[in-house]
């Protein structure tokens, strides 16, 4: 969760995690890329952030994740208006290109989207 310029891990392997106490949270303008959590406790913040966790998990009872697709984008909104479902429609004839898209779309990439994305260590 991220509130200003702090980011709070609500999900972390550190021991202290459960406690709410400083090594979930990071000062993101200076720490981009997450690797040093802050030695404050940030006790200023710890009420913003449980509040706002509480908020989230009330939306995602109320509507819950709908599972991934593929497919072309803005399709299968209900009560799209026509400028939505244009925008669905390629710009190009498809039987013009030298493979069909919608293939593409659904060939399943050869590599795991979930690894680290930090390849420069």
């Amino acid at each position: 969760m991220v509130k200003g310029n702090y980011k709070k891990h609500v999900i972390s392997s550190d021991s202290t995690a459960g406690s709410g106490i400083a090594a979930q949270y990071f000062y993101l303008l200076h720490d981009t890329r997450e690797k040093s959590p802050l030695l404050t406790t940030l006790l200023h913040y710890k009420g913003a952030f449980n509040r706002m966790q509480a908020r989230h998990i009330l939306w995602k009872r109320k509507y819950p994740d709908s599972p991934a697709t593929r497919g072309p984008a803005f399709t299968g909104l209900a009560n799209a208006r026509p400028e939505t479902r244009a925008l669905s429609r390629a710009p190009v004839n498809m039987q013009d290109l030298p493979f069909d898209p919608l293939q593409y779309i659904e060939y399943d990439p050869p590599f795991d989207a979930n690894d680290d994305p930090d390849w420069g260590e």
